[in-house]
């Protein structure tokens, strides 16, 4: 964006529909990871809310205000109010401010990941002490309980061992029973639903930083490009 309305601010040209709606999708993701980041913050520590705070009002804020003149000048065809490199410099100053909050930002997050993960581990240690227990209740029962209790209690051991496997997609067994087992099936596929959480957050965040690296090389590419038509221009 940076690159390509210095572009058409440089040309005193409007944004094509085309550019518009290119920025249009870059933009829409943006707001989706400010989302993002807004749900983070309901579990992050006061630091990490006025990181965020201090990069929203950069961007979202002051320097929304300069793009909705420039977009504001374009769509009515009216002359831009503002020159190249001041509008260069204002975007520049906003990127910096979200690349400057990367690194708090990554931090709090494998800090709420890992305290994720020690809350899944010590659940599973609770699980599997409630499971050792009810092995212990059940040696020497009836056959009617050893159906009722045994053969359900079996295979959730086994759904945990597939689970620890990688499996996330196969059903929990029994998780509509409506006895101790029931419970435990319940607990079980609560934790599977954290793992499969926690890798999607985490591969979200590996698509996120794969697409701010496209970003930058796009801009990287616009600004190559603008410096030099501005300088086979002034050749001529």
């Amino acid at each position: 964006e940076r690159g390509l309305v210095l572009l058409h601010i440089q040309q005193g040209i409007s944004l094509h529909q085309d550019d518009m709606n290119l920025l249009g999708v870059h933009r829409g993701r943006v707001e989706a990871g400010r989302a993002t980041l807004e749900k983070l913050s309901e579990i992050t520590s006061p630091q990490f809310k006025e990181t965020l705070k201090q990069s929203e009002k950069s961007f979202f804020e002051d320097f929304e205000k300069v793009r909705a003149d420039v977009y504001a000048s374009s769509m009515g065809a009216t002359p831009y109010n503002i020159t190249p490199e001041a509008w260069y410099k204002q975007a520049t100053d906003a990127i910096d401010v979200l690349l400057d909050s990367q690194g708090p930002i990554a931090v709090e997050t494998e800090r709420v990941i890992a305290d994720l993960e020690r809350t899944v581990i010590i659940n599973a240690i609770i699980l599997g002490g409630i499971i050792s227990l009810c092995f212990i209740v059940v040696i020497g029962a009836n056959t009617t309980i050893r159906k009722k209790i045994i053969s359900p209690l079996l295979d959730l051991c086994a759904r945990m061992t597939q689970l620890a496997d990688g499996d996330t997609q196969s059903p929990i067994p029994h998780s509509n029973n409506q006895t101790e087992m029931g419970q435990i099936a319940e607990r079980l596929a609560y934790f599977r639903d954290q793992i499969v959480e926690n890798k999607a957050k985490e591969e979200a965040e590996r698509l996120e930083q794969i697409r701010k690296l496209e970003l930058q090389d796009t801009i990287n590419g616009l600004v190559l490009n603008v410096s030099s038509a501005c300088e086979q221009t002034s050749q001529k």
